[in-house]
């Protein structure tokens, strides 16, 4: 704010006296200058100057605004009173004086600058760019309030939403002066949003190279590695925000969250604890039930969940968080009344959205769950999380057209992503490619492994030569299997090849309906001399022969839910006078002798060294009774009668409802009607074996 124009000659001796810093001089006679004429705008202009600079603002804005109405036309007087508006925060009078100081004087800059400040600060954007580029239009390119320009119009276009012209102003504003690392950081704030996380990263690099303690550009750096999968990278950029500011809670938060992606829970809960000794803040809480469910603590999860929902009743993220931690500690009832809740409450939080699919998915709500998971996508289109769990949700209803190319988001997952394999050699895409050699690898558990083999031959035909590389305890099972070229186990050497990709994306390539999936049965076949030793060795035993497994791996996730045990078993096997044939690997034995079944089951499975010599043992039976392991996905492949034991809430590939597989032609599913109730699935069982002993006799 200065003083302007013309005056009698006590306000010239007032402006020269202040002028020269003798500010009480300068007061008295403005004060003389009004006593002889009260309307001299130019006095009352620049007593209103002193009074400002006086704090004595009300006093202040009434000389100036007299002044501005004696003397309309006084551009200065005008800007004058315009500068002690906007301090004064009436932006709208502010607007309005400086567009009149501009209609007197329209090749002002400064005043261009000024007015587009005033109307930034009232979310007048539009009318805010333009008063900036008049300002720069008006203003020589090497000017010294060029990039503070630049650095103000970039805000502004970005609170618009043009985020690509404030990239690109942001950009010419480091281009005049490159030492701002204000400006490097609002330009990687502006790029991460529009997810050019490359060029982020550069810019927040850039920013810390000019003020290695910015700790913002440090964090959001972190984040944008984070993004991009880059977790150690990530993990030291948290770190070293950190060292600027110990007490930081967001970067301690984000090096918590990247500590549980690299599967370091505890590493992550203990960099949380400081914000957790009295945390009131849903950030802290939100991320907390994050690691306690990843650490199977559900009971501290739950209380974390339940602070939130204190503080912020009805939130949906807390009541997802809190389905889940339900879910975990088996209140199943509860946990689905969180999830109904979450999903009704959670209208813009995506993450909420998911774990209310997750826990309806679990608990069989498939339909609601695949809701869940939709709604999710459209607030968050690249959620992989929330992309996986619809192809799993679709998959288990059949839809194999969209569940499958859903279900390719896995590789984008937590899960998932630290296993993807990182060849220089591109991925196969589904072409026909009869030059190339294709390797094929296993990417998860044997039981996927058997069952997708199946689409081996078929893919096959697409390309020139197949390779397979397949779990060491699967290799000599699948030899010779129809189509591949060559089938060797995972850590030995790898042939040469051109293209590769995971099993289970090729039903995604290959792009077949529920009711046509290729490949025949069988597929897997027991080696001739194994097979004739073991049906040597169990010539003695009556007909029919009837395999059992009732264990899955126990570390499985759902095995508690997915495996019987052999105690439900037993009143059949001493019922049913049949040859009982353990296929059981872990634990089997000692199940055996603790039901005091060994005179009643057939047990060799320590003889059992890989999948080859239990497909020669499954080739001898004729029937085989399994949990879902993957022994059943060996006696299905193999083409054997398969009597197969299923939870209320199976794995999708067995789709919802039905009694038969589409992948396995000779199996028969038999379902849990209620959670965790095996009553009506043994009862059936029963009746199928005694109907098979009656067709025998």
């Amino acid at each position: 704010m200065s003083e302007t124009g013309t005056s009698t000659s006590p306000a010239k001796a007032a402006l020269a006296a202040y002028i020269a810093g003798d500010r009480a001089l300068a007061e008295r006679l403005y004060g003389e200058a009004l006593t002889q004429n009260p309307d001299d705008a130019t006095a009352l202009q620049g007593l209103g100057v002193l009074r400002f600079e006086q704090g004595r603002k009300p006093e202040a804005l009434a000389l100036l605004g007299r002044a501005a109405t004696l003397a309309p036309g006084n551009a200065g007087i005008r800007r004058n009173h315009a500068a002690a508006l906007a301090v004064a925060e009436r932006f709208a009078d502010a607007a309005e004086e400086y567009r009149a100081a501009l209609a007197i004087e329209p090749d002002a800059p400064t005043d261009w600058g000024r007015l587009g400040s005033v109307l930034a600060e009232i979310d007048r954007n539009d009318e805010a760019i333009a008063a900036y580029q008049n300002a720069l239009a008006r203003m020589a390119p090497d000017a010294r309030e060029g990039p503070a320009l630049l650095r103000r119009l970039g805000r502004v276009q970005r609170s618009a939403g043009q985020t690509e012209a404030a990239i690109a102003t942001w950009r010419a504003a480091l281009e005049r002066a490159p030492g701002h690392a204000g400006v490097a950081f609002n330009l990687g704030n502006a790029l991460k949003e529009l997810g050019r996380n490359a060029e982020a990263e550069a810019a927040y690099r850039q920013a810390l190279a000019i003020d290695p303690r910015l700790v913002r550009a440090q964090v959001n750096l972190g984040a944008v590695l984070h993004l991009e999968g880059r977790l150690e990278e990530a993990e030291v950029a948290f770190r070293s925000a950190l060292a600027v500011d110990p007490a930081g809670e967001d970067a301690r938060r984000n090096l918590a969250i990247v500590l549980n992606d690299l599967n370091r829970g505890e590493d992550a809960l203990r960099e949380l604890q400081p914000l957790l000794a009295g945390a009131e803040e849903r950030d802290t809480l939100r991320v907390a039930c994050v690691l306690y469910q990843g650490l199977q603590r559900p009971a501290e999860a739950l209380v974390a969940a339940e602070r939130l929902l204190v503080m912020t009743p009805g939130d949906g993220g807390a009541l997802g968080a809190r389905a889940l931690a339900l879910l975990a500690l088996e209140r199943r009832e509860e946990a689905l009344v969180a999830a109904e809740a979450a999903k009704v409450a959670a209208h813009d939080d995506a993450n909420a959205l998911n774990n209310a699919g997750v826990v309806l998915r679990t608990l069989g709500a498939v339909d609601a769950s695949i809701d869940c998971f939709r709604r999710a996508i459209a607030l968050k289109p690249g959620f992989a999380d929330a992309h996986s769990s619809l192809g799993i949700g679709l998959l288990a209803k059949g839809d194999f057209a969209r569940g499958w190319p859903e279900y390719e988001w896995r590789w984008h997952t937590r899960d998932f992503r630290r296993g993807l394999r990182r060849y220089e050699t591109r991925r196969w895409q589904g072409e026909p490619r009869p030059d190339v050699t294709l390797l094929v690898y296993a990417e998860q558990g044997l039981g996927d492994t058997l069952q997708f083999a199946r689409l081996l031959a078929p893919t096959a035909r697409l390309v020139g030569k197949l390779l397979f590389e397949t779990q060491p305890e699967l290799a000599r099972v699948m030899r010779g299997l129809p189509g591949t070229e060559h089938s060797f186990a995972r850590g030995g050497s790898t042939p040469a090849f051109d293209l590769q990709v995971p099993l289970l994306s090729l039903p995604a390539l290959l792009r077949f309906p529920l009711d046509r999936i290729p490949g025949s049965v069988p597929y897997l076949h027991a080696e001739p001399t194994l097979s004739s030793a073991w049906a040597e060795r169990l010539k003695a035993l009556p007909r029919p022969r009837i395999g059992l497994v009732w264990q899955g791996n126990p570390r499985h996730p759902n095995d508690r839910n997915r495996s019987i045990g052999l105690a439900p078993l037993a009143p059949l096997i001493r019922r049913h006078d049949a040859g009982w044939v353990s296929l059981q690997k872990a634990g089997g034995a000692e199940a055996i002798a603790a039901q005091e079944l060994s005179a009643r089951i057939f047990d060799a499975t320590a003889e059992l060294e890989d999948f080859a010599d239990t497909a020669a043992l499954c080739s001898q039976l004729d029937l085989v009774i399994a949990v879902d392991t993957s022994v059943a996905h060996l006696a299905g492949a193999m083409g054997r009668p398969t009597f197969l034991l299923l939870p209320s809430v199976p794995d999708f590939r067995w789709l919802l409802d039905r009694r038969d597989s589409p992948w396995y032609p000779s199996m028969r599913l038999f379902r849990q009607r209620h959670f965790g109730i095996w009553a009506d699935p043994l009862a059936e069982l029963d009746i199928a074996i005694a109907q098979l002993l009656q067709g025998r006799r």
